[in-house]
C-alpha cells in the first residue's frame, strides 16, 4: 500500500483566495463553521504594541499578510458564542520559529497583553482549496484509527504541531497514545471515510 502522507500536509492549509474578499462588519454574528483557526496570539514584544504569534498555517505569510482581517477568538482557541471582533494586521514578519504581528488599534504593551493566548480565525472564504492528499486538521480530529488488521485502535482527539514531526493523539479503549506523523507510520487518511490506517512500530502504542 502506498505511503503518500508528509508532515506539510498535515498541517493546516490556508491560502486567502484572491477571488473572493469575505469582510464580516464588527459586531456581526457568523457561522462558526465558517471559520478556521490559524494562529494564537502569545506574548508582547516590546513596547509598541507588536505581538508573537504561533501561525497554524503552511502559509504564514499569507495569512497574516498586511491588510488581513482576521477573527478574534478567546483563549481556548473557540470562537465566541457572542458577535465576533475583527483585527487587522498592519505588520508581520518572521520571528524564531514564529511571527511579529503588528494589529490596527493595538498601540502599547498594555494593550498587547490583553490579547495574549488568544485564536485567530481566518474566514472559509479566504481559505483556498485543498489539493490531492492535503487535509485540514479539524478533519483529522474524531476520526477512526486502525491497523493494517483493522483492528479499532481508537479516535484521533487532537493534533500537535511539533518538530521536528507533528503528532497525532488518539484516545483508545483504555488509554491515549501518541503517534508521530510520518509516512513510514500513517499508511492512509480517507477524509470522506473518516478513517485513518496505521503501521506502528512494534512498542509504539506501549508508550
Amino acid at each position: 500500500m502506498k505511503r503518500h502522507l508528509q508532515r506539510k500536509k498535515l498541517k493546516r492549509h490556508l491560502q486567502r483566495k484572491k477571488s473572493r474578499n469575505s469582510q464580516t462588519s464588527p459586531g456581526e454574528t457568523v457561522n462558526k463553521s465558517q471559520y478556521f483557526l490559524v494562529g494564537k496570539i502569545g506574548k508582547p514584544h516590546g513596547t509598541k504594541g507588536e505581538l508573537r504569534v504561533s501561525p497554524y498555517s503552511d502559509y504564514p505569510e499569507i495569512s497574516f499578510a498586511p491588510g488581513t482581517v482576521l477573527r478574534l477568538g478567546n483563549r481556548e482557541g473557540r470562537l465566541p458564542h457572542s458577535p465576533i471582533e475583527n483585527i487587522k494586521v498592519l505588520t508581520s514578519r518572521i520571528f524564531r520559529n514564529g511571527l511579529l504581528v503588528l494589529f490596527d488599534d493595538v498601540f502599547d504593551r498594555s494593550m498587547a497583553r490583553s490579547l495574549t493566548g488568544k485564536g485567530l480565525f481566518l474566514s472559509a472564504d479566504e481559505v483556498a482549496e485543498l489539493q490531492k492528499g492535503e487535509y485540514f486538521w479539524h478533519d483529522l480530529v474524531g476520526m477512526e484509527v486502525v491497523d493494517l488488521r483493522e483492528d479499532l485502535l481508537g479516535e484521533v482527539s487532537a493534533v500537535y504541531e511539533l518538530a521536528p514531526l507533528d503528532l497525532l493523539e488518539v484516545s483508545g479503549p483504555e488509554s491515549s497514545f501518541m503517534i508521530p506523523c510520518s509516512r513510514e507510520i500513517v499508511v492512509s487518511v480517507d477524509v470522506e471515510g473518516k478513517r485513518i490506517v496505521l503501521d506502528p512500530p512494534e512498542g509504539l502504542l506501549d508508550l
